[in-house]
């Protein structure tokens, strides 16, 4: 495969990523993180309880020590966004970046994660920054005694509102549907803020406001479906200083639409060892086609990625690729002798 700069380019710096650079690194691999940011949605998230062996850590903590330890096993690190992949005939590829120089190696693991959807309502493009935020996390501080809404029912949304609600005078929490759809110590814990409101079966239509947000307007929509009702007349006006989406995200993968293959969702599609439709191109986390979008899980994908970039070169290189296989015939032949034994 000649002698390339980079034995594998990490595309994203979440915990898929930052799991699979620090594997690669740890395999001896020359290895190159180009991400716009670190940590991803997870430096985003207030508080973490359900990842393993932690009983609770702060997302930004745990993207650092995730970081430290990546950077501590030789990976190296670009601010920067990669914007295209090219196959090199003399084998591997180049990934080319909005600023810099490009990247020449011999296999990549794509793991930059998801976008945050739009609400897709009237004046929410023009009020972007201006009141109508992503991140709470980022923009919490900013929120002290103010009246504030939060869009969406999920894990997200209620974490959001918890973490406003302390420095808030109130909270609005908007979801589309009959019932929110967070997990029960969320919801418990929900119950025990009296500032936060909760607005169900209602539907963000418009943002107002001129060089901020200053009020949106709900429609009435389907408890079951979402969808919004017709009648016009059952608008109703909040007035707000702030606003903070949290209804999920999405795969922003257009740029690899002819290099790896995509599903409807514009998901990347893997086999289950995080293999793509291109030999050398590897995938994990969220922007892949998998069921589970937990940091956990992308953290697990973000190691197999990895491990499968090595094996992938092994075999390339002519080498054998360091795996642990169990024969079980072995196992039985054994239980069964103990078992024939007097």
């Amino acid at each position: 495969m000649g002698d390339m700069q980079y034995d594998v380019v990490v595309i994203g710096g979440g915990p898929a990523g930052l799991a699979a650079a620090m594997f690669a690194a740890r395999r001896g691999l020359r290895t190159q993180v180009v991400s716009k940011d670190v940590g991803g949605q997870l430096s985003l998230t207030a508080w973490i309880e359900n990842y393993p062996g932690i009983d609770g850590i702060g997302g930004r903590a745990l993207v650092d020590c995730m970081l430290a330890q990546a950077k501590r096993d030789g990976a190296d690190w670009w601010m920067g966004e990669a914007t295209s992949i090219v196959r090199n005939e003399g084998g591997g590829f180049t990934v080319s970046l909005r600023q810099g120089t490009p990247f020449v190696t011999k296999t990549i693991i794509l793991a930059f994660g998801l976008t945050p959807n739009d609400l897709g309502a009237t004046g929410e493009h023009a009020l972007a920054g201006k009141g109508v935020y992503y991140s709470a996390v980022d923009d919490a501080p900013q929120q002290e005694g103010k009246t504030i809404a939060v869009v969406g029912g999920g894990n997200s949304a209620v974490t959001a509102a918890l973490a406003l609600a302390p420095r808030a005078a109130k909270v609005h929490l908007i979801h589309r549907r009959a019932k929110l759809n967070a997990e029960k110590p969320l919801l418990k814990a929900l119950a025990t803020h009296r500032n936060i409101e909760t607005h169900l079966a209602q539907q963000v239509v418009e943002l107002r406001g001129t060089e901020h947000v200053s009020a949106m307007v709900l429609a009435p929509t389907d408890p079951e479906t979402g969808v919004v009702l017709s009648d016009p007349s059952d608008l109703a006006t909040l007035l707000i200083d702030s606003v903070f989406v949290q209804i999920g995200f999405r795969a922003n993968t257009q740029w690899l639409a002819d290099v790896v293959a995509l599903n409807a969702k514009r998901e990347v599609i893997t086999s289950k060892d995080c293999e793509t439709s291109t030999p050398g191109i590897f995938a994990a986390g969220d922007l892949c086609d998998i069921a589970y979008k937990q940091a956990a899980v992308s953290v697990g994908e973000g190691v197999k990625a990895a491990l499968q970039a090595f094996k992938y070169l092994q075999e390339h290189a002519g080498k054998p690729a360091v795996m642990f296989d169990w024969d079980v015939r072995e196992e039985r032949g054994a239980a069964a002798q103990e078992a024939a034994s007097p």
